[in-house]
């Protein structure tokens, strides 16, 4: 039975049972069409009498482009059930849709004559409007086709497990839950979110077994072939310039490139002295100028309540217990020892490795004391506060090896004077993307200064403030694969051969 609309009833009866039974968000469904369509959707009362009712009325929509807005919901679900038995319901659906859509728009110049009924006495009933369709038993093609492999817009890799996890905790413009699904190896964790032109962006997530370029390389190129993605990207930590930027800080690299690659030159003179001269080969990779003039306007939007959880530096602690002690206070009976008491463990061994307090107990020594007044004199009698967070757009260098040398940014700005990170794979996103000619861009939170004076404390902020960067960024500057329909010349959105809608409730 087509009660006048695209698909036949028994179709869209097929196509709500596999939405229901696949767990589609209905907001997710919606996301592509036009929101003056969506507001004059009815209000039922149960998930699965809301999608049934959505459903009816997108079955009979042609807008006044001829565009369809079944179009946009099919496509949706048939991308979101990937590797799911139901997607082949969705398939169904959509050719079935494509050929109405064809019959429509074409002419023709005789009726064709009926078909005779091959069954002329078998009494047939018509799937009751009203009744619930069994979920377990969705009227699945006998041979269902095998399900189309998952599409994502965009990969994002991150070089460890903890940056994983950060990643996984951006919920700004999410749109469903993160799902994990095994792709050419790897455990995948796919999300949608709403870009700000209302598509939904559908996200691949994967961690590196193990850090450095040549597991990027080959994680990224695999799974950007295998999702047909349209960019890739990174999120994690680096190590950052001291004085340049602070732990926290963001770093959006506007240029990509390895600093330890080349080739080694060692000569002897004549009394056997050896001279060593390495010739870097930096292979520089640029962000595209559309982004990279989209990075240097890029503003995190507000309220971003995650950034006024950047905890302490571990100097900062230092800083506090040298102040304390200095007054010949006990710090454990200090009232503010209740906000260093997790990093106590950490600053007394920082404080006797630098020599500021005694070995034994916890006495400031001459050099503690030095560094105290010289602290106090250099920020005006007072301890240095952490600057407010920021955001940079700068090169950052690839190393294939974690670094401690309060030297190496001075040795790296010889060859590339405005460097501000430094970690082991970004130079390898940007090589994956210039081989396969796609867009990319890595983001990466400081979580220390790739000296002496390293800690963990911001490991997990400055992994979480680089995730909820890249994401918003991806949102507002990378086109979805589903495009919605262009807006009505006239500047009202006209709706023709559709049932009467009743208003949003």
């Amino acid at each position: 039975m087509n009660t006048g609309g695209f698909l036949t009833d028994p179709m869209l009866l097929q196509v709500h049972a596999a939405s229901i039974a696949v767990g589609l968000d209905r907001r997710v469904l919606l996301s592509g069409i036009d929101p003056t369509v969506t507001a004059g959707l009815s209000n039922a009362g149960s998930v699965s009498d809301q999608i049934l009712s959505d459903l009816r009325a997108l079955n009979t929509l042609t807008l006044s482009d001829g565009s369809v807005p079944l179009t946009s919901w099919l496509s949706t679900a048939k991308h979101l059930s990937a590797l799911r038995l139901q997607q082949a319901v969705f398939a169904e659906a959509m050719r079935e849709l494509e050929k109405a859509i064809a019959a429509q728009q074409k002419p023709q110049a005789t009726a064709p004559s009926p078909r005779p009924d091959p069954t002329p006495n078998q009494n047939k009933s018509a799937p009751q409007e009203d009744s619930a369709p069994n979920i377990e038993n969705a009227n699945l093609p006998t041979k269902p086709e095998t399900p189309e492999k998952p599409t994502a817009d965009v990969v994002i890799i991150t070089a460890i497990k903890s940056e994983y996890d950060q990643a996984k905790q951006v919920d700004t413009g999410a749109l469903d839950a993160w799902t994990v699904m095994p792709i050419t190896g790897f455990d995948v964790a796919f999300r949608t979110y709403k870009s700000t032109n209302g598509q939904p962006l559908r996200i691949a997530l994967c961690h590196s077994i193990q850090m450095g370029v040549a597991a990027a390389s080959e994680m990224g190129g695999r799974l950007v072939d295998a999702l047909e993605a349209s960019c890739i990207a990174m999120s994690g930590v680096c190590a950052g310039r001291r004085g340049e930027v602070s732990p926290g800080d963001v770093i959006i690299a506007n240029l990509v490139y390895t600093y330890d690659a080349g080739s080694l030159r060692v000569e002897y003179d004549e009394a056997g002295n050896k001279t060593e001269r390495f010739q870097a080969e930096m292979n520089p990779v640029p962000l595209p100028d559309q982004w990279a003039q989209k990075a240097l306007q890029f503003q995190v939007n507000s309220p971003a309540s995650w950034i006024a959880e950047r905890p302490a530096t571990l100097a900062s602690h230092c800083d506090w217990a040298l102040s304390v002690l200095a007054d010949d206070v006990n710090p454990l009976k200090h009232a503010d020892f209740g906000q260093h008491k997790a990093a106590w463990p950490q600053i007394i061994d920082r404080l006797r490795e630098l020599k500021w307090v005694t070995p034994k107990g916890l006495k400031l020594t001459d050099e503690g004391r030095e560094h105290l007044e010289e602290l106090l004199l250099r920020f005006g009698g007072t301890l240095p506060t952490p600057d407010p967070w920021k955001i940079h757009v700068a090169p950052m260098a690839t190393g294939s090896n974690v670094m401690r040398d309060r030297q190496l940014f001075p040795r790296l700005s010889s060859a590339m004077r405005k460097v501000l990170g430094v970690e082991m794979e970004a130079a390898a996103i940007g090589r994956v993307a210039q081989a396969r000619k796609i867009a990319w861009i890595v983001m990466k939170g400081v979580m220390d200064h790739a000296d002496l004076d390293k800690d963990d404390f911001l490991k997990d902020f400055a992994a979480r403030a680089s995730a909820e960067c890249l994401i918003q960024f991806l949102r507002e500057n990378l086109t979805p694969r589903r495009i919605a329909p262009p807006p009505d010349p006239k500047g009202t959105l006209q709706i023709i051969g559709a049932r009467s809608l009743q208003p949003h409730r």
